[in-house]
C-alpha cells in the first residue's frame, strides 16, 4: 500500500538535518522533475507514525493525538531517530511519555525493550536508568533488540554489566567452596566437611555449580541467581556432646 503526502520542503528542512541535506543535494530519495514538486520516498515506515510526524513538523497540532500507545511511541521514535528531528517533536513526545511512564514493566519483556529505545531516543535519563537497571537484574542473556536501531555498543555494555553482576555472585560462592575445602574456616574437620558437601550439593541442585566464572553467562539473570543463593539451605548436624545448627 502506497501512501502519498503533500509536504512543505521548507518545514522539513527546518525541522530535520536529514531532510535539509536530502532536499538540497542530489539524493535519490529527494528528486524534482521540471514543473513538479519534490518527491520524497520512504519505505518500511509505519504509515500512521509517519503521518503523525508530518503533522508535527508542519505545525498541524490539532491533528496530533494527545496520547498514544507504547507501540506507536516506539514506532514514532524510530522515525525521529532516523530523521534527526528530536527538537521539533520534543514537547509532543514528552506529553506522550508522561502519560505512559507510570506503568513501567518490572520484569524483562518486550515492552521493556520498547521503553529502553524510547528513553534513549528522547534522552530521558531518569527512565533510561530505571529501565537499564531492570534489564540488568532480570535479563538472562544479550538484549533482544526487536529489530529496533538500538546501538550495538549499548546492547553489549548492558550484557557485559549483567554478566559482571552474576560473576560477582559466583566469585563469592566459589571462594567459599575453596575456603571450606582448604580447611580455612577454623571449624572441625566434620564441620567443614558437612558445610562443603552441603554447599556443593545445593549449588548443584540450583544450577549454580555448573556456571563457570569467566564463561559466557547465558540463561540466568542476576535476580534469579541471587534468589537461588538466598534459598541455599544450611545443614543441621549432631555431635556426641550437643546439637549444632550450622
Amino acid at each position: 500500500l502506497e501512501t502519498r503526502m503533500r509536504l512543505s520542503s521548507r518545514h522539513l528542512m527546518l525541522a530535520s538535518p536529514y531532510f535539509d541535506s536530502m532536499l538540497k543535494g542530489p539524493w535519490q530519495e529527494g528528486t524534482k522533475e521540471p514543473g513538479s514538486d519534490y518527491s520524497v520516498y520512504a519505505e518500511d515506515w509505519d504509515s500512521d507514525a509517519l503521518l503523525i510526524l508530518m503533522y508535527i513538523l508542519h505545525g498541524r497540532n490539532r491533528n496530533v493525538p494527545r496520547s498514544v500507545r507504547l507501540e506507536m511511541l516506539a514506532k514514532f521514535a524510530v522515525l525521529v531517530d532516523y530523521y534527526k528531528c528530536h527538537e521539533a517533536v520534543e514537547l509532543v513526545a514528552e506529553m506522550w511519555i508522561s502519560r505512559l511512564e507510570h506503568d513501567l514493566p518490572k520484569e524483562y519483556c518486550r515492552e521493556l525493550v520498547l521503553w529502553l529505545f524510547v528513553s534513549w531516543v528522547f534522552s530521558r535519563a531518569d527512565l533510561f536508568k530505571v529501565i537499564t537497571g531492570t534489564i540488568l537484574m532480570e535479563s538472562k542473556g544479550a538484549l533482544q533488540t526487536l529489530r529496533l536501531p538500538i546501538p550495538e555498543k549499548l546492547v553489549d555494555t548492558i550484557d557485559q554489566k549483567r554478566q559482571e553482576s552474576v560473576e560477582q555472585i559466583l566469585a563469592v560462592l566459589h571462594d567459599l567452596l575453596l575456603y571450606l575445602r582448604d580447611d580455612r574456616s577454623g571449624c572441625t574437620f566434620e564441620c567443614s566437611s558437612i558445610l562443603l558437601g552441603a554447599l556443593t550439593k545445593e549449588m548443584n541442585t540450583k544450577g549454580i555449580l555448573s556456571l563457570e566464572r569467566g564463561s559466557l553467562l547465558t540463561g540466568t539473570s542476576f535476580n534469579a541467581t541471587m534468589k537461588a543463593v538466598l534459598n541455599i539451605r544450611s545443614p543441621r548436624w549432631y555431635s556426641n556432646a550437643s546439637y549444632y545448627g550450622a
